[in-house]
């Protein structure tokens, strides 16, 4: 229900996010309107809005992509509290847990520019004051980095270990992965 929810939201957002195609509840052709506000606002300022609407449009297909990833291979191995299942490795745990943070942290970022975006259709005057504060809040993405080579090693492992049970769960979420020794006999 919430994605839904999501999604109907983002819809409607979307139909106000280009500056070359809108006019409060008016749609003109792009090139006229383009030419416009190009007349307007001169056409440098008409490239740095096309960037602020590509790095909105960016954030939100991120955030889209990261909450399907979660979707399918974070929230099956945790329990109704949060904790995560018997089998999963530490290592793994935690480096779910970071991505986790990962996304919740673009989520504020994406929410954040949807929220300055909407009420300065069709140009966008200021949005770097409200990003500024999410600049010290990346250090979320060092943990991750950190130890990201060794957690693909042990994903890779568990997924090639058929007595793995991560790496069973692993091998069933992701299609297309070759099947392992057990499964075959």
């Amino acid at each position: 229900e919430t994605q839904a929810k999501r999604r109907s939201q983002q819809r409607g957002r979307r139909q106000h996010r280009d500056p070359a195609n809108t006019v409060g509840e008016k749609q003109m052709p792009e090139s006229r309107r383009r030419s416009e506000l190009v007349v307007q606002y001169g056409e440098m300022e008409m490239r740095r809005q096309e960037v602020i609407h590509e790095l909105c449009d960016s954030e939100r297909s991120f955030v889209s992509a990261l909450g399907s990833v979660l979707e399918v291979y974070v929230h099956p191995l945790l329990d109704e509290n949060r904790r995560w299942m018997a089998g999963v490795p530490s290592l793994a745990a935690n480096l779910l847990d970071w991505l986790d943070d990962i996304f919740q942290l673009h989520a504020q970022i994406c929410s954040t520019l949807d929220h300055v975006q909407s009420p300065q259709v069709p140009i966008v005057h200021s949005i770097a004051a409200p990003l500024r504060h999410f600049v010290a809040r990346l250090e979320v993405y060092q943990p991750y980095i950190c130890r990201l080579d060794e957690a693909v090693e042990l994903i890779e492992d568990a997924m090639s270990d058929p007595k793995s049970e991560f790496g069973e769960f692993l091998r069933l979420q992701s299609p297309g992965t070759p099947p392992s020794e057990s499964e075959l006999s």
